[in-house]
């Protein structure tokens, strides 16, 4: 059942400027076959007049770069189960980004706005309430597992990367 829900959530959309969320049902040269999740009846947006966006490919700024919505979405449903309350989308800015300072503490300030985080907590209560929540891979939560107390393997992957950098900066240097 958790790969079906993967699936499912893998295939929830938005549409820019309209409100609710989508399930892609199917794909055309000339746009996209939508389902309202909340709704009856199937919507066609043609590929000229509106942009789909799936949400497993949207994120949020962070300081170091962008955190994948589904990370957001698992880590608010995880607050929520330790007993945190999810605010209301229409609560004010300073209630809305401190809850999102403990969802992610290191979203970055000056990018992401109130309407964000509006739409991020939107989008979690309607995917809630029709069962749509992401899981954790579970590849994911085993090597968190592993490497509890040793450096990410984005860490690792990030010094190799300077590391060969610098060697390819010297190696030019001793050509020239």
């Amino acid at each position: 059942m958790t790969e079906k829900r993967q699936n499912d959530f893998d295939k929830v959309a938005a549409i820019i400027g309209k409100p609710g969320l989508y399930t892609l049902e199917g794909v055309s040269p000339r746009g996209f076959v939508l389902k309202p999740i909340s709704g009856s009846g199937v919507v066609f947006v043609s590929v000229t007049s509106k942009k789909v966006m799936l949400l497993k490919d949207l994120g949020i700024y962070t300081l170091g770069d962008t955190t994948p919505l589904k990370d957001v979405l698992i880590a608010i449903k995880q607050k929520e189960e330790e007993g945190a309350t999810v605010p209301d989308e229409n609560s004010t800015a300073e209630e809305l980004f401190k809850f999102l300072e403990v969802v992610v503490p290191d979203y970055d300030q000056t990018r992401v706005k109130p309407s964000d985080v509006k739409k991020i907590i939107r989008w979690y209560k309607i995917l809630k309430e029709n069962s749509l929540l992401p899981e954790p891979d579970r590849q994911d939560s085993e090597a968190e597992d592993k490497s509890a107390g040793n450096p990410s393997s984005e860490e690792q992957q990030s010094a190799r990367k300077k590391s060969a950098k610098k060697s390819n900066e010297q190696n030019r240097g001793k050509k020239k």
